[in-house]
């Protein structure tokens, strides 16, 4: 793991994923929703997977143009 993930991250990161902020897009649990896709199996759509990657989603989002739904 990197050194970046602790259970302090951890527990931060499922406080605000379960405070509805991800959850509205990627569903309970990560699996998947209208809108967001799966966080916990399947395809990466945009990045390869690798941890410096999904932070930068994470913190910069995803363009409005790659969203399901544009609305």
């Amino acid at each position: 793991m990197p050194a970046a993930v602790t259970a302090l991250a951890i527990a931060t990161g499922d406080s605000i994923f379960a405070s509805g902020g991800c959850q509205r897009c990627h569903g309970v649990k990560g699996v998947g929703a209208q809108n967001g896709p799966s966080l916990v199996a399947g395809p990466w759509l945009h990045s390869t997977g690798k941890f410096d990657e999904i932070v930068a989603t994470i913190t910069t989002g995803v363009p409005r143009t790659a969203l399901k739904d544009q609305a």
